[in-house]
């Protein structure tokens, strides 16, 4: 089989004599790199598992990183949520579709962040609270239609386990299967998030919070959604370097 050679004169040969893959998401001018120097066409994908990061970057972001990710789409924020002159005069009075589209992806990934910072920065939550009504509705107790109903509830509870607890529920020790229910998922004696994970809870949180608030649930979500995020709560205990008392961000308004 034809063998080509990379910028630094390593052969390659797509994989065929030397047992090494082409992953598609390697730099492409090192070897194996395959996207432009591969004469075969032959890409492989990089299993998921090995990437070790959500697609926005480092897993979990933590204060600095919402604190970061806050200051990228002020501007944003600003154009969409305020479109007359933008937040200067307060949080907006409503949320639009477009506003939505560009505030809740970091208030689902950051919402421990907003929490935390609710008496120092109010309008964050204040626009979160309309942008999910924008998203999911209003919430109305003891309803089977709209905003976590009942069979909605049912559904994110069934799917935690496949979600958060490991192939074989191995992270969830003490989740009973027939009712269903949110624990913490354990790995070697520490709460454990993957990627995966994070994104099905935040989700959840954002949909089904007005639900759980003041519940035994919420008290586990909460806590466990500081560790998917790399929040640490407000509150008793040893404060992280990066709480978000010690992180400086440019607000939107």
């Amino acid at each position: 089989m034809q063998s080509t050679v990379d910028v630094h004169g390593n052969a390659m040969d797509a994989g065929a004599n030397d047992m090494v893959c082409n992953l598609a998401d390697v730099d492409a001018t090192t070897s194996q790199g395959a996207t432009t120097r591969n004469p075969y066409d032959t890409l492989y994908e990089r299993p998921a598992d090995t990437h070790g990061a959500q697609a926005g970057g480092a897993f979990p972001i933590g204060a600095a990183g919402c604190s970061a990710m806050l200051s990228r789409i002020s501007t944003r924020v600003n154009n969409q949520c305020c479109p007359a002159g933008g937040c200067s005069n307060g949080a907006p009075t409503d949320c639009s579709e477009q506003c939505s589209a560009v505030w809740m992806p970091f208030a689902q990934q950051c919402s421990e962040f907003i929490k935390t910072n609710r008496f120092q920065n109010p309008e964050l939550l204040a626009i979160t609270d309309k942008c999910e009504r924008e998203e999911y509705g209003r919430y109305k107790p003891n309803s089977n239609h709209g905003r976590c109903s009942d069979s909605d509830l049912a559904t994110f509870y069934s799917e935690f386990a496949p979600a958060c607890c490991g192939p074989t529920a191995s992270y969830c020790p003490g989740l009973d299967a027939v009712n269903p229910t949110l624990v913490t998922p354990m790995m070697n004696g520490q709460p454990h998030c993957d990627a995966g994970c994070a994104t099905f809870v935040e989700e959840f949180h954002s949909e089904c919070h007005p639900r759980i608030d003041g519940t035994a649930d919420e008290a586990t979500l909460s806590a466990f959604l500081g560790v998917c995020q790399g929040i640490t709560p407000q509150g008793g205990g040893h404060r992280r370097a990066e709480d978000d008392s010690e992180v400086a961000y440019e607000p939107i308004v």
